[in-house]
């Protein structure tokens, strides 16, 4: 610094700083400067991630991206999250926490899907540097699961004998034999019922020869041992006969079945008991009133009635060639789900079905799996919620627009959202479909569903007017009410329409809960 030749006051101190800064920054020799500013600089290896096709109810492999600091000071990860309305199909583990200048850690991301088609999420990165939280791209696509414990189902318009085409009904095909032979017959159109126990198929669609090579089964009181099938709509009746069935790879031996509508035990014989239950006196004892070739019957339980059945003619009747008797079928005598019969894989099955968009769709195909934890293709995915159920009637409580009620429950063999018009609150149609709800506009609902084991849900639920339909096969808005349930909330095939739903059968475990259990 030079001294001042006229004796001037000195420059204050920070003004010569000053200038001496914006001398030192000025030019371009020189081999002073100030020193660089430190930060951390947040590198990722990929800023998106696509998973291959992934079975549902399969975990995959885990794809890993790298988080570098090329900065010149700490980078702290303070968290790590996924976000997105697919979220809970994503997970994600980490190494990362504070990440020194120079060094990279890692953030590894899994994808286990619960429904079938595409799915995408946000991963973020928040870290100390500008624009945090950081992003990552998160998606994959839900395929249907595939292996020797597996069927393929449709929901299409049914059987070609219907007259009028099915809505909102999900089929497989099951090969019946006569047990130890090779006379067989592949039956298409069985409607899968989580609402029913049993294997029923319609006798007319058996071929001579197996008609003839299935032989009733006697009851132990001596006598040939019928059966009446009551459900919401109607009643079903028909003999108990013995038959190897095939479902996909999967071969329940000499099971009981029922075969329904067998001229050699008219309806006629049913009791009166059988023909007053839920569904009144509508005979469904042909395809045409039937709505398919069959039923499978894979809900909760083991036999159709247990230990509870009754001796009124209800469920199974001692017959003569003339007369029948009301029985109360022991456990060993009555029709038992078949899946429960499966040498492995028994334990429980998986529903898969595709979104369906809310103006419908036609030929939906889903995957029908048996087992849950007994193999890779059904793990109960980490997302999923377990709901357990009534041990006596498979029922859950609901709660619908103030009102509770306490005999719900999750039915694949009911083509629509059935419950009752608390309040008025939606338009019914006007006709023959008056039993179907018809908003205009079309409208949602909410129902809160509670677990025996104090689970909870909240659903919201499309309902579209009737109208609508036109040629669809599957209707995900279709809703209405069924008289004399007044205390049912019955979610039907609609619900499983975008997820991947588990029914645990009575003596077996789901996500540590004792079933019957059910879970999505």
């Amino acid at each position: 610094m030079t001294s001042s030749a006229s004796g001037s006051p000195r420059a204050p101190l920070s003004g010569v700083l000053a200038a001496v800064l914006a001398l030192v920054g000025c030019g371009g020799g020189g081999g002073g400067g100030s020193p660089p500013m430190t930060a951390p600089i947040l590198s990722l290896s990929a800023t998106s991630v696509t998973f291959a096709a992934q079975a549902n109810g399969t975990t995959s492999a885990a794809d890993v991206i790298t988080v570098s600091n090329t900065g010149t000071a700490a980078l702290t990860v303070s968290g790590v999250t996924i976000g997105g309305v697919d979220a809970a199909m994503f997970a994600d583990t980490t190494t990362c926490g504070s990440v020194a200048a120079g060094s990279s850690c890692t953030i590894s991301v899994t994808y286990a899907p619960t429904a079938l088609g595409a799915a995408s999420a946000t991963l973020g990165i928040a870290a100390n540097v500008t624009g945090s939280p950081v992003n990552v791209t998160l998606s994959g696509t839900g395929a249907v699961a595939t292996g020797s414990n597996t069927v393929t189902g449709i929901v299409d318009a049914g059987p070609a004998a219907l007259t009028t085409a099915a809505l909102n009904l999900l089929y497989v095909s099951v090969q019946i034999c006569a047990p130890g032979t090779t006379t067989c017959q592949v039956i298409d159109h069985i409607q899968v019922d989580t609402g029913s126990f049993g294997l029923r198929v319609l006798s007319e669609v058996l071929s001579v020869p197996l008609a003839a090579a299935l032989t009733t089964r006697n009851s132990l009181a001596g006598n040939a041992l019928l059966e009446c099938t009551q459900f919401a709509d109607g009643y079903s009746w028909g003999p108990i006969k013995t038959a190897d069935a095939t479902i996909g790879a999967k071969v329940a031996a000499n099971l009981p079945i029922q075969v329904i509508g067998d001229p050699a035990y008219p309806d006629s014989m049913a009791p009166a008991a059988c023909t007053t239950g839920p569904g009144g006196a509508t005979k469904e004892n042909t395809v045409a009133n039937f709505g398919a070739n069959g039923i499978i019957g894979i809900g909760y339980f083991l036999e159709d009635c247990g230990l509870s059945c009754r001796s009124d003619g209800t469920v199974y009747s001692n017959c003569t060639a003339t007369t029948c008797t009301g029985y109360a079928a022991f456990p060993t005598e009555q029709v038992p789900n078949p899946v429960g019969k499966f040498a492995t894989d028994n334990n429980g099955v998986i529903i898969q079905l595709p979104d369906v968009p809310t103006t419908g769709g036609t030929d939906i195909t889903g995957t029908l799996v048996f087992g849950i934890g007994t193999a890779a293709n059904n793990a109960l995915a980490p997302s999923a919620t377990v709901y357990t159920v009534s041990a006596f009637t498979g029922s859950f409580s609901a709660k619908y627009a103030g009102t509770t009620m306490p005999d719900s429950f999750v039915d694949s063999g009911s083509n629509a959202y059935y419950f009752p018009n608390v309040s008025s609150l939606l338009t019914a149609c006007a006709g023959v479909n008056s039993s179907f709800y018809c908003p205009t506009p079309d409208t949602t609902v909410t129902a809160e569903i509670t677990g025996v084991n104090n689970a909870l849900a909240s659903v919201t639920l499309p309902v579209n007017n009737l109208s609508e339909i036109g040629a669809a096969t599957a209707f995900p808005g279709l809703a209405g009410t069924i008289g004399g349930l007044a205390t049912t909330f019955d979610f039907g095939l609609p619900f499983f329409f975008g997820r991947t739903v588990y029914v645990a059968f009575e003596g077996s475990t789901l996500g540590g809960e004792v079933a019957p259990a059910i879970a999505w």
